[in-house]
């Protein structure tokens, strides 16, 4: 592996991944998942470009009607998880920045926490 690191050099994350926004991260691994790169490439600048900034917040997402994020080419089931996901940032889930100063019980809790949260719906 050290050979490899040598010759290709250090891992950097792109720049999405370094945001440290939980809702935009989580967004983008929902618009990416089960589809080509180029593909959930298009779609996810498509979704970006519904909002201003190109930074949508929890409540813009769940205020953007279920045609204006089907337009952007945004599957009916991934649409359902975006809207679910900005209501559980809404009601507190937990950012980037207080998952890193957690330990693992505590975000374990957290997860089963939004599971029985989830599955009370």
């Amino acid at each position: 592996m050290a050979n490899l690191i040598a010759i290709v050099g250090d891992y950097k994350l792109s720049q999405a991944q370094q945001t440290g926004d939980l809702l935009f991260s989580l967004s983008r691994a929902i618009l990416y998942q089960q589809l080509s790169t180029k593909a959930a490439a298009a779609i996810h600048n498509r979704f970006l470009q519904l909002y201003s900034e190109n930074v949508p917040t929890a409540l813009d997402i769940l205020n953007t009607p279920d045609e204006v994020l089907r337009s952007a080419g945004i599957s009916r089931p991934k649409i359902l998880y975006l809207k679910d996901l900005a209501q559980k940032v809404l009601l507190g889930l937990p950012s980037l920045e207080e998952l890193q100063t957690m330990d693992d019980e505590k975000i374990i809790g957290s997860i089963h926490f939004w599971q029985k949260y989830s599955n009370s719906k």
